[in-house]
């Protein structure tokens, strides 16, 4: 689309494609003996990404 609103602000247009993110997982399992028939057993994970959001929106000017 070319209007007044995308010459004005050429840097805020569409870019079609993948956003570069950067992704990363950890996750922990752990065990502990806590007698001779027992034990305690923990686990966990934390996913993190860090990138562009993605916003789709339209301007409809009349």
């Amino acid at each position: 689309m070319d209007n007044a609103w995308t010459q004005a602000n050429p840097g805020l247009g569409m870019i079609i494609g993948q956003p570069e993110t950067k992704v990363g997982n950890m996750f922990v399992n752990f065990e502990l003996p806590t007698g001779e028939t027992g034990k305690f057993y923990a686990f966990g994970g934390q996913p993190t990404e860090m990138g562009p959001v993605l916003l789709y929106t339209e301007h409809l000017i009349g």
